[in-house]
């Protein structure tokens, strides 16, 4: 007699209830992050030593290398099993990008926020506000980034079914 995994449905479909699984993803996930992190700062570096782009254009080329090279690392590594019957690889890419814009959002306004109101030194609210959105992040890309697609209503005309089959459309 074999015992069975139990399962659990949520918006992400039913899946094995491991919190094994999910331990292995944010681990995966924090090693991602730490390669892209020492593989974004070679990278400023060695630009830098060029002498040939300004400052906020090298840095901004380099963030977006390392944000894909993140994307590719955690598509095949940290969330591959939660691809199948999800979003297309361009709007995983995108979803990704928007994650990642948020969390950016959410280290400068959470280290300004420990610097100027607080009162912390800057590198104690850059260390928190890096912990705090490594979580925001985890949890997008988890949760939105990963999203099966919701299911469409068959039965709801839309507007552009209204506009090319009025007839169709509005008798069915």
């Amino acid at each position: 007699m074999t015992t069975q995994t139990p399962t659990k449905t949520s918006p992400i479909g039913t899946r094995p209830a491991l919190p094994r699984e999910e331990l292995v993803r944010v681990i995966q996930f924090l090693g991602v992050g730490a390669y892209v992190a020492l593989l974004n700062l070679d990278l400023v570096w060695t630009v830098s030593q060029l002498h040939i782009l300004p400052y906020v254009v090298y840095v901004t080329l380099c963030t977006e290398v390392t944000i894909c090279a993140s994307f590719v690392l955690n598509d095949v590594l940290t969330f591959h099993n939660l691809k199948q019957g999800g979003h297309s690889l361009w709007v995983r890419l995108l979803r990704f990008h928007g994650s990642s814009a948020l969390g950016a959002l959410t280290t400068v306004g959470i280290s300004a926020f420990c610097h100027q109101v607080i009162g912390m030194s800057p590198a104690l609210a850059q260390f928190i506000a890096l912990g705090l959105a490594t979580i925001v992040n985890f949890g997008m890309h988890r949760f939105w980034t990963y999203r099966k697609p919701m299911v469409k209503d068959t039965t709801t005309p839309t507007l552009a079914d209204v506009v090319t089959h009025p007839v169709e459309a509005l008798t069915d």
